[in-house]
């Protein structure tokens, strides 16, 4: 299979055949139809994200959306021939998405919504992931805190300051329990960043 291969930190990355690996127990093996690049594959890339190094030489990229070609034993929750999505390797000796194939723990995939093509599931999982950990994880969020500040739902359709900052807007209208009155972009995000002491990334 074709993979983007990095051998050094700051290297440009090289096309490679390697093999195509094998699903061990436990794991699914996806045929890539696209993968999403962030701010941190960057980061990584160039040698300046010490808790998520990889292994050198290395296939980078963390997101991905394909269709499973073949299943490990003892994966229950995915079939051949599902779409699937999820934040999926490229730190620490794991695989990254940046190839044709790669072989992923069942448990870091979902299956695709069926009204996102293959690209915007990809942009997906780890804004996803920062989003949440910023507002549940970090924020402590639960179901029945109030917020008066949400925007109105043709706010959230054009806001776009930031994928994570958009989706944890989107994790608190889940969470709202009252309509709230309207405020601008800037506004939301200060009370955002002052009153749950996120960092938007």
């Amino acid at each position: 299979m074709r993979a983007l291969l990095t051998t050094t930190y700051e290297s440009d990355f090289v096309s490679t055949e390697i093999e195509k690996p094998t699903p061990k127990e436990g794991e699914v093996l996806i045929k890539i139809h696209a993968s999403g690049v962030n701010p941190i594959d960057n980061k990584i890339r160039i040698g300046v994200s010490p808790y998520a190094s990889p292994v050198l030489p290395a296939i980078l990229g963390t997101d991905l959306a394909g269709v499973v070609e073949a299943v490990g034993k003892n994966v229950t929750d995915f079939k051949v021939g599902d779409e699937v999505y999820g934040l999926a390797g490229g730190v620490l000796g794991l695989q990254g998405t940046l190839a044709e194939y790669t072989a992923v723990d069942a448990d870091l995939l979902a299956v695709k919504p069926k009204n996102l093509s293959m690209k915007e599931a990809a942009a997906v999982p780890l804004v996803l992931l920062t989003a949440w950990e910023g507002l549940i994880d970090r924020a402590k969020v639960k179901k029945a805190i109030r917020f008066w500040f949400m925007p109105e739902p043709e706010v959230l359709d054009t806001w776009s300051y930031s994928w994570p900052a958009f989706l944890v807007l989107m994790f608190m209208r889940l969470f709202l329990l009252k309509k709230p009155p309207s405020l601008n972009h800037m506004e939301q995000l200060q009370l955002i960043i002052r009153q749950q002491k996120l960092k938007i990334m």
